[in-house]
């Protein structure tokens, strides 16, 4: 058993500047405000583990548009700010060396319009492969997805997602590469 807590702490002191103008306001000159951001506690079985509490939920692989990332909201001007944790019941089940099976469920205002997803994963011939199933509740939108990730002397994955709800239906999908150059530590 462990238990994982994360505060932030906000402290500003100042002005805002930005090409619009500047901004002050009397009542945050000074403003300091605490946020509980991550508060769960991870309990260790023989075959799997559960995770309780708000925390970090990740479904799918891409960096800044994520079609299947439905728990976490993605700032496009700093994507690699900290995402905010959500509350969620996690489970996690090691198959083998190389496979998993994750689950989620993510209680909203009330059973129906809750978040829940299924993650199965492995890698085969040196490619990490994942399919993906979420069900939103609040959109009654069903999310059906692929995602895969690999590396021949640049890193590439792909993420894709159909998405299915009575109102619409529709498609996305990320392909992204990378590489890094040979210069001092990469």
């Amino acid at each position: 058993i462990s238990l994982n807590l994360a505060v932030d702490l906000f402290t500003f002191h100042g002005v805002i500047r930005s090409p619009l103008g500047v901004y002050e306001s009397p009542e945050q000159s000074d403003a300091t405000y605490t946020q509980l951001d991550r508060a769960y506690i991870d309990l260790y079985f023989p075959g799997f583990d559960i995770t309780i509490g708000k925390q970090r939920v990740a479904m799918g692989l891409s960096y800044l548009w994520a079609p299947l990332d439905l728990f976490n909201r993605v700032n496009i001007f700093d994507p690699a700010e900290e995402k905010p944790g959500v509350n969620a019941i996690k489970a996690y089940i090691p198959i083998g060396k190389t496979s998993s099976l994750t689950g989620v469920f993510s209680p909203e205002d009330n059973f129906d319009s809750s978040k829940s997803g299924l993650r199965a994963q492995t890698q085969f011939a040196g490619i990490d492969a994942a399919l993906t199933l979420i069900h939103w509740g609040l959109q009654n939108q069903t999310i059906y997805g692929i995602d895969l990730r690999g590396e021949n002397f640049i890193g590439w994955w792909a993420e894709g997602g159909y998405f299915s709800s009575p109102a619409e239906k529709n498609m996305k999908l990320v392909v992204g590469f990378d590489y890094t150059f040979p210069f001092k530590t990469g």
